[in-house]
């Protein structure tokens, strides 16, 4: 039997070291490495002739392993390769100078050592180095200076040897004569006095024996301006209407009108600046202040005015009593339609706008004053992107505000300066149907002492009247009332004049009434029964002026106005 095995022993001495083996067999042969070179030069050409303005080229060529560094210089102490190219080896000398003649260096190096080549440029019309042409810088222009003031040209350095000869000139005439003064080498320019007259290209020649060189700089001389209209030194305003500070000034200079306001900004949204003045759109208590205009001509002539401007607030007179006879100004061919003035007078103090007929249309006539209306004498068209609906369009200040076609319950926001579509307003709780005489006047539009107002029937209420205001800074309804009146479709029509909405029982009665009344400040209404003369027995437009304090109608194609008084 096998016993069990017993415990490892201690390791035995190291051996004796063996025989060297056998030599292998050699490897390959390796690829000979690449040899190493110092750095060589080629220029071509070796030397050029040119002449003054024209451009070269001298081509350098190097080689060496490894591939040396290669660059140009000009051989003359603190020189600078001006108006010159270098590329792969090219340099490319431009519009030269009799300056730039001499001597060019290629040079190439590596860490074998560095070589050179020189290269020779002869430029005509030299006699020798420091000899050139001249040359001449000057200011353009233009300089500007007022009449009567004395200006100095701005000063004609000139370069050259010999050192040119500077004279002044004028291309189409002599020099103001009596009035000119030269300084420095004749390099500096200074006429007194200085008159309209003496606006011109005025010419500096610098010459010597090579040559010439010539430069021209502008003057123009403007009168002082002068104000045609200004302001007077205190003007009063009412809140909720707009002004015009009237500034304007002589226009010789082409001078730019700018306002500014002490302390304060310009009313922001409601101010711009005319040919004529400053208007500001529905004044404010807080837009009284300091204005003062300024002309200023080419960036530095300026003279200015100011006034004092006081706002008073006295926009309502209290409730209507009475409605005048109508007053007919012009007829025109459709029985609806609707005719108005800016109450703001932004768009023209007496300017009036036309909208014929009450749907698929969008041209709007304006006409200048009334004369012309009669006249037949267009002032401007307008075209609509959109075909208006109805006849309940208000301009108010710039904008013209018009319900959209195909019976939405979008307010289209027209610019009229800028013949563009500006924003759109939308209404809730829209009902489409319209007043008493159809003619898709589901929204009425109105202006009054307060501002923008819109008027329609509510589809949760049985038609009656919504109202809401709308702040045409930002484009939106501030607030709105739900009125307990009868339903729209039951209404000859309705506006808006101090605050108080007022409704017409009938379009084709004679007399109509005025027969509901609702004050938007203390929610009372009333009936005022308020009888006028219906004298055409179709009144199909009805909008207050809160500037005229006056109705304007659109009786059977008559364009008609009614005064009104109140208490």
């Amino acid at each position: 039997m096998t016993g069990i095995a017993g415990l490892k022993g201690n390791t035995g001495p190291r051996g004796e070291k063996g025989d060297i083996g056998a030599t292998g067999m050699p490897g390959m042969k390796g690829e000979p490495g690449e040899s190493i070179s110092g750095p060589t030069v080629e220029v071509s050409p070796q030397i050029r002739t040119v002449n003054e303005t024209e451009s070269t080229v001298f081509q350098c060529s190097v080689s060496g392993n490894p591939r040396p560094k290669m660059k140009w210089n000009r051989l003359l102490k603190g020189s600078e390769l001006e108006q010159s190219t270098v590329s792969e080896g090219r340099l490319q000398l431009r519009n030269i100078r009799a300056g730039d003649a001499g001597m060019y260096q290629c040079s190439a190096a590596n860490i074998l050592g560095q070589v050179q080549k020189t290269v020779r440029l002869v430029v005509n019309g030299m006699f020798f180095l420091n000899v050139f042409r001249p040359r001449v810088s000057l200011n353009p222009g233009p300089m500007y200076a007022i009449e009567g003031s004395n200006i100095t040209l701005p000063i004609c350095r000139e370069t050259g040897h010999p050192r040119p000869d500077i004279k002044w000139l004028r291309p189409f005439g002599q020099l103001p004569q009596g009035r000119v003064q030269f300084e420095n080498n004749n390099s500096t320019l200074t006429i007194f006095d200085v008159r309209r007259t003496d606006s011109d290209n005025y010419v500096c020649v610098a010459s010597n024996l090579l040559g010439r060189a010539v430069k021209k700089t502008l003057l123009l001389v403007f009168s002082p301006p002068k104000f045609i209209s200004k302001p007077p030194e205190k003007i009063k305003a009412i809140s909720g209407f707009s002004l015009k500070l009237n500034c304007s000034v002589t226009p010789d200079g082409h001078p730019v009108i700018s306002w500014k306001r002490q302390g304060a900004q310009l009313p922001a949204g409601r101010s711009f600046i005319s040919k004529e003045g400053l208007v500001i759109t529905d004044l404010r208590l807080q837009d009284a202040g300091n204005y003062t205009c300024i002309a200023t001509i080419a960036g530095k002539f300026s003279i200015e005015t100011s006034t004092i401007l006081e706002i008073k607030d006295e926009r309502c007179a209290g409730v209507i009593k009475t409605v005048g006879t109508p007053v007919l100004h012009y007829r025109r061919s459709t029985a609806q339609g609707a005719w108005m003035r800016d109450p703001l007078g932004v768009m023209g103090k007496n300017s009036i706008f036309v909208m014929e007929s009450f749907h698929q249309r969008k041209v709007v006539e304006e006409y200048e004053d009334m004369a012309k209306l009669k006249a037949g004498v267009t002032r401007k068209t307008y075209q609509l992107p959109y075909n208006w609906h109805g006849t309940g369009a208000v301009v108010y200040g710039s904008c013209l505000y018009y319900n959209r076609s195909e019976r939405t319950s979008h307010i289209d926001r027209y610019n009229l300066q800028t013949e563009r579509l500006e924003g759109i307003i939308g209404l809730s709780d829209f009902s489409t149907s319209p007043y008493q005489w159809g003619g898709y006047n589901a929204v009425d539009l109105a202006v009054d002492e307060h501002g923008l107002w819109v008027l329609w029937g509510s589809s949760s209420n049985s038609n009656r009247l919504n109202a809401a205001e709308i702040d045409v800074d930002s484009n939106r309804i501030t607030r709105m009332w739900t009125l307990n009146s009868e339903p729209k479709y039951s209404m000859g029509n309705a506006f808006v004049a101090c605050g108080v909405i007022y409704c017409i029982d009938e379009y084709n009665n004679n007399p109509t009434t005025i027969n509901f009344a609702y004050d938007t400040k203390t929610g009372k209404k009333w009936n005022p029964n308020i009888q006028f003369i219906n004298q055409y027995g179709y009144n199909s437009m009805v909008d207050y002026n809160p500037r005229e304090k006056v109705l304007y109608a659109w009786d059977r194609g008559r364009l008609v106005t009614y005064s009104l008084t109140f208490q």
